[in-house]
């Protein structure tokens, strides 16, 4: 029974995280295409992108995914480290499309989003909103 109702949690807490997610992603999109059409390069749209929207997903998943009652400063810490390491993910896909296959940034930044998703969601429920430490 209590596997069942964690697989429900769970599967809620993707939904709702696929919803903020979505919201997140159409913003940080958004802000891509505008920086790239301003004459960004994409790796510095990318950057300033993420810059901004970080706090905006933070506040999502803290108060409505996850619901969490951890410390905010240690919290945050692990959010944001994720967040690194999933904007490098994103960035090395986002070249990869784009120097290696000739792919338009505009197009490989939806791909690299996609990938991006499933691994922030993984960490983010698992290290940074769990009780684990850094």
């Amino acid at each position: 029974m209590i596997a069942t109702v964690k697989k429900k949690t769970t599967f809620i807490e993707f939904i709702k995280f696929l919803f903020a997610g979505g919201l997140n992603t159409l913003l940080s999109y958004f802000l891509f295409i505008s920086f790239y059409f301003l004459g960004f390069h994409y790796g510095v749209a990318l950057t300033m992108v993420s810059g901004i929207t970080i706090p905006h997903a933070y506040l999502w998943q803290r108060y409505w995914i996850f619901k969490s009652k951890n410390k905010i400063h240690k919290e945050f810490i692990k959010f944001t480290l994720i967040y690194i390491v999933v904007f490098f993910i994103n960035l090395g896909i986002l070249s990869l499309l784009v120097e290696w296959m000739g792919m338009d940034p505009r197009f490989a930044e939806i791909i690299a989003i996609g990938i991006a998703i499933l691994v922030t969601f993984a960490a983010q429920k698992y290290w940074s909103f769990s009780h684990r430490e850094l």
